[in-house]
C-alpha cells in the first residue's frame, strides 16, 4: 500500500513540476537585479510581446551583458543539394518579432554577433546575407559601411584598413576556406535574420556556418529621490531605503507628499516593491512633468509594475498614505 501511495505521489508531483509557470522578466536588468544570479532567462521585452531565451551575466557592478539565443547556434551544412536555387535560412531568436527585437535593442550600449562559416568550392556570390534592417550583401564580401568590405571585419581590424584583402575569396572547386568574427555592419544592423546559399550542388562543394548569440551589454540604472511636495517632516535622506534593494527596510509615504525620481539612463518600466497585497493604483499617481501645469501620466499594472514613455525623470504623489519597501526600474 505504501508502495502505491508513493508512486502515485510521484506521478502528481512530476505533474505538478510540469505545469510550474515560467517567470518572464522585461530586460536582463529586471532579473538580474531581483535574483541576483547570472543564468539564462525567459525575457519578454513588450507587454503583450513574446519571449525569448536570454543569457543574463553582470560583467561588474555597473554593467551587464544580454546574450540573444538563435536558431542556428548549431552548425549547419549544405552540400550535394542546392546549385542554382538558394536555400533560405531564416534565423530566429526565440519567439520574437521584429518589435520584440527592436525593445530587446533599446537602451543597450553596444551590440556585436559573431559567425563561423566555412566554404569549400561554392563562389562567394551565391552567398547571401540579410540582416534585421533590410541591409543586405549580395555576395559574402559586399560589405557597403565603410568598416570592412568582407563580412566579418577581422581582417580589417587586424590590418586597420577596410578595404584589406578578404581571407575568403571562394574559388569554385576549391580548398575549404574558414571566416571567423563580428559581422562587418552598423549596430543598428543586428541580428542576422536570413542566410542565403547555393552553388553547393556538387561533392566536392559545400557551406558550413555556426552563429553565435546576440550580443548587447547595458548599464545597470541607478537613480536619486528626493522630495518636491511636502506635508510632512520626510526628508529627501530617508528616501535612501527605497533604493537600496533591500525590501526590508521599508518607509511610510504620507498622503499628498510627491516623490521626484532622476535616473542616470532612460527608462520606460518600473516597479514599485510595496507591503500591499492588491492593486496600488488608488494609493498612487505615477507621472512625468512636462512643464509646469503639464504632465503624462504612467501607467500602472497589477503588483505595482509601472510603464511610461521613456525618460529620465518621474514623479510619484501619494493619494493614500502607502508603506514602500523599493523602487526598481528596467
Amino acid at each position: 500500500m505504501n508502495f502505491y501511495r508513493n508512486f502515485f505521489n510521484l506521478i502528481f508531483c512530476i505533474k505538478v513540476s510540469s505545469f510550474s509557470p515560467i517567470q518572464d522578466y522585461i530586460s536582463c536588468q529586471e532579473a538580474l537585479t531581483k535574483t541576483e544570479q547570472d543564468g539564462s532567462y525567459s525575457i519578454k521585452p513588450r507587454l503583450n510581446g513574446q519571449t525569448a531565451n536570454v543569457v543574463c551575466n553582470r560583467i561588474n557592478s555597473t554593467h551587464g551583458i544580454a546574450m540573444l539565443s538563435n536558431s542556428r547556434e548549431i552548425e549547419k551544412v549544405l552540400s550535394k543539394t542546392y546549385e542554382t536555387k538558394f536555400h533560405i535560412d531564416r534565423i530566429t531568436y526565440g519567439n520574437f518579432n521584429d518589435d520584440d527585437i527592436k525593445e530587446f535593442k533599446k537602451g543597450m550600449l553596444s551590440c556585436s554577433q559573431r559567425i563561423s562559416y566555412k566554404n569549400r568550392g561554392a563562389s562567394l556570390i551565391w552567398q547571401k546575407l540579410l540582416f534585421y534592417d533590410g541591409t543586405f550583401f549580395s555576395s559574402l564580401n559586399d560589405g557597403q559601411d565603410g568598416i570592412c568590405k568582407c563580412f566579418v571585419r577581422t581582417v580589417c581590424d587586424n590590418n586597420g584598413d577596410p578595404q584589406s584583402i578578404c581571407t575568403m575569396t571562394g574559388v569554385n572547386g576549391g580548398s575549404e576556406q574558414t571566416e571567423e568574427g563580428e559581422f562587418s555592419v552598423k549596430e543598428d544592423s543586428l541580428p542576422l535574420i536570413e542566410i542565403h546559399t547555393a552553388d553547393v550542388g556538387n561533392t566536392n562543394e559545400a557551406v558550413r556556418y555556426t552563429l553565435e548569440k546576440f550580443k548587447c551589454t547595458f548599464q545597470f540604472m541607478t537613480f536619486n529621490l528626493f522630495t518636491t511636495k511636502n506635508t510632512t517632516c520626510l526628508k529627501s535622506d530617508q528616501l535612501t531605503a527605497l533604493n537600496d534593494k533591500n525590501i526590508a527596510t521599508c518607509i511610510s509615504i504620507p498622503i499628498e507628499n510627491t516623490i521626484q525620481l532622476d535616473s542616470n539612463t532612460e527608462f520606460e518600466f518600473g516597479e514599485i516593491l510595496t507591503k500591499l497585497t492588491f492593486s496600488c493604483k488608488s494609493y498612487i499617481e505615477i507621472f512625468i512633468q512636462k512643464e509646469t501645469d503639464k504632465k503624462l501620466i504612467c501607467s500602472i499594472f497589477a503588483n505595482c509594475k509601472f510603464e511610461c514613455p521613456a525618460t529620465q525623470s518621474i514623479h510619484f504623489r501619494m493619494f493614500k498614505s502607502m508603506e514602500i519597501c523599493d523602487i526598481l526600474l528596467y
